[in-house]
């Protein structure tokens, strides 16, 4: 194992020069709960598994003179949280009837990233970075009476976090990189306005 007596420079395009025009694949999977309310505990209802394709570009800016730039494709699957199948109903503990589970797939997610450079100091691997992203936006079902039933209000409102880490080429035990997401639940829950439990996944 290297003792890393200097620091390390790099820069995050680099892994859009290595990567342009490539096709790269990611699995992923995590736990979702939920905290019907703040005095209460969190109760896991579902696990998720899902795959991302990802494209990579590096492409010219006029202010930057090049940036990062990436299109993705994600499917995310519910899963039983005890067996691990694959979910195609569920039933709340306040619902009669089982509702038909909504499969994530989001068909293209894309953004550009700016140059930035980072420096990993002597005697360490790697260093990590967290970002939290609070989400505000007027909910799109929430216009339309019909969907009371699927709505939790008139704004989405929750919060993403990101941790990544930035490693030297010859780490070791790096962590994997995590994300999580604080919200209120999902449309096909059919929790209504009535119902004010925050879903939280990772």
């Amino acid at each position: 194992m290297s003792d890393y007596l200097d620091d390390y420079e790099l820069n995050n395009l680099d892994f859009y020069r290595k990567n342009h025009g490539l096709q790269l694949y990611y699995n992923w999977s995590g736990e979702i709960s939920w905290q019907e309310t703040p005095d209460k505990p969190k109760e896991k209802l579902f696990s998720i598994i899902g795959m991302n394709a990802t494209k990579v570009f590096i492409k010219p800016d006029p202010e930057y003179g090049e940036v990062g730039y990436r299109i993705n494709r994600e499917i995310g699957l519910f899963c039983n949280p005890v067996t691990e199948d694959i979910l195609h109903f569920w039933q709340s503990p306040t619902a009669s009837q089982p509702v038909p589970v909504v499969h994530i797939a989001n068909r293209i997610v894309q953004g550009s990233v700016k140059p930035k450079k980072f420096v990993i100091p002597k005697g360490k691997g790697y260093i990590t970075s967290v970002m939290e992203i609070p989400l505000e936006y007027p909910h799109p079902l929430a216009g339309d009476s019909k969907y009371l039933d699927y709505c939790p209000g008139e704004k989405f409102k929750g919060v993403e976090y990101f941790i990544s880490n930035t490693c030297r080429p010859d780490a070791v035990d790096v962590p994997p990189a995590k994300w999580a997401r604080d919200c209120p639940w999902m449309p096909w829950m059919k929790l209504g306005y009535g119902n004010l439990a925050n879903l939280s996944s990772g």
